[in-house]
């Protein structure tokens, strides 16, 4: 889902042809691709590979979702309306880096849970080799009510999943497959 055109895009290229690496270990007529943005040509380009175009329908939650730089909006979405148990999509830590705990929690709360699930202690499973250093307080003068930090209840009764075992797809910064594959991957939810 969410591939792009892969017409118009050389991302969009590169991540189907993953997709015909993976498709060696699945049947004919097993890999279903569908974008919004599929115009007549995708269609039949993409269906001269084997591949069936398929609107959104029915979920399987033993179906391998492959959602490259899938809008995390739309990844949210997806995730709730057809709990899948296993993704190939965003790295679900890079939005641990660019949002505080509770945005993420408030926006995302299905990714921001996952990822919580992850390594509760530090909000990621990648160990980026980078050490938080807190900066000492400086002693105030004027002394005022600070302002009590929110907590975060991550209620797992409500999810469909209780464990999320995740693997980040690294590829080398200088490689022509870099852009395609930027913040991927692999998640299990049981």
């Amino acid at each position: 889902l969410g591939l792009g055109s892969p017409l118009e895009s050389n991302q969009a290229l590169i991540q189907l042809a993953l997709v015909g690496l993976m498709n060696d270990h699945f049947k004919p007529g097993e890999v279903l691709l569908w974008d919004p943005i599929f115009n007549k040509e995708d269609i039949t380009f993409i269906e001269s590979f084997g591949y069936k175009v398929e609107e959104e329908g029915s979920y399987n939650k033993h179906h391998l979702y492959y959602l490259p730089h899938f809008p995390i909006e739309e990844l949210e979405k997806f995730i709730n309306d057809g709990k899948p148990q296993y993704l190939l999509s965003n790295d679900l830590t890079e939005y641990a880096i660019k949002l505080t705990d509770l945005q993420y929690f408030q926006k995302y709360p299905t990714c921001a849970t996952m990822n919580q699930l992850l390594d509760p202690n530090s909000g990621g499973s990648v160990d980026d080799g980078f050490t938080i250093v807190k900066k000492k307080k400086k002693k105030k003068k004027k002394q005022h009510e600070e302002q009590p930090t929110p907590i975060i209840t991550y209620n797992l009764e409500e999810m469909y999943f209780s464990k999320v075992h995740a693997i980040p797809i690294n590829y080398k910064k200088h490689s022509d497959l870099f852009n395609g594959f930027t913040d991927l991957s692999m998640m299990t939810l049981t």
